[in-house]
């Protein structure tokens, strides 16, 4: 989902297939391969924080505890 308040034309195409555009797709991603990673936002948000330019929101601080726990106890299992 993007949040924009104009967005470029490329971006409001969206993802799904473009007859005519793009390629077809030859070697398709499986489910399993298909992992999300965090970009460089969230080392920027904690640089900013750890340097005083800036502070989480209560309920993010509150989500990043609850992220820690799970991915802890995740860990130990």
């Amino acid at each position: 989902m993007i949040e924009d308040d104009d967005p470029l034309d490329i971006v409001v195409e969206g993802s799904d297939p473009q007859p005519g555009h793009w390629p077809a797709v030859t070697t398709p991603t499986s489910p399993e391969d298909m992992v999300a990673h965090s970009g460089n936002g969230n080392p920027m948000r904690d640089n900013m924080v750890r340097n005083g330019l800036g502070r989480n929101s209560r309920d993010l601080d509150i989500a990043l505890a609850q992220m820690a726990k799970r991915a802890a106890r995740d860990a130990a299992e």
